[in-house]
Formats: C-alpha cells, sequence, structure tokens
C-alpha cells in the first residue's frame, strides 16, 4: 500500500477510535472492543503508527461529542415512540376483543 494510503487509513481510524471511545449505551463496549482489535492488527506498520498517534493527539473531541448526544437523542426518541406504540397497540387490541366487558363495566360507572 503507498504511503499516504497509510497515513489516510491512519486519519480516519483515529477518528473512529475517538468516536467510539465517546459512545455510550447499548453496543458502546462491543463497538469499541472491535475497533481497537482492528487498529491493533494495523500498528505494526510504522508510517501507519506513527501517522495515527499524530492524529489522535490532534483530535477535537467537542464535535465528536455533539454527534453522539444527538445520535443518541434520537435513539432515545425511537425508543420512547416504539414502546408507547407497542403498549398503544396492546390496548386498542385489548379494547377491541373485549369491547363488550369494557362498555358494560364503563356503563356501570356511568349510572
Amino acid at each position: 500500500m503507498k504511503r499516504a494510503a497509510i497515513i489516510q487509513m491512519a486519519k480516519r481510524d483515529a477518528h473512529r477510535l475517538a468516536e467510539a471511545n465517546t459512545d455510550y449505551g447499548t453496543g458502546a463496549g462491543n463497538r469499541r472492543k472491535l475497533v481497537r482489535a482492528e487498529i491493533n492488527g494495523r500498528m505494526n506498520d510504522d508510517i501507519y503508527r506513527d501517522a495515527f498517534f499524530e492524529e489522535y493527539e490532534r483530535i477535537n473531541y467537542e464535535p465528536i461529542v455533539h454527534k453522539v448526544e444527538f445520535k443518541h437523542g434520537i435513539h432515545n426518541v425511537i425508543e420512547k415512540t416504539r414502546k408507547t406504540w407497542f403498549i398503544g397497540k396492546k390496548l386498542y387490541n385489548l379494547w377491541n376483543r373485549n369491547r363488550d366487558i369494557f362498555e358494560d363495566i364503563l356503563g356501570k360507572f356511568a349510572e
């Protein structure tokens, strides 16, 4: 592989590791483990190692943290919607299957 391609790969991997290190939640530890294993396999090359550590020291974590928080904000909204929809669907099905029983019970309270 050419020197420029190795340096570009090292820079990309440095940013991937920084993002994996700031990530949290479900699957974050597994992601960190996989990224580190991939990077450790490439550390045998001196050019790669030097470029990786040089780029890793220069990384600004502010945009990375913003990206991770944004991703988790969207994930949290999706999870809440999914759970609410699931509960609503169960209640709707329960109501439709037992409508006559619920109407009798509600009718007694309305009297």
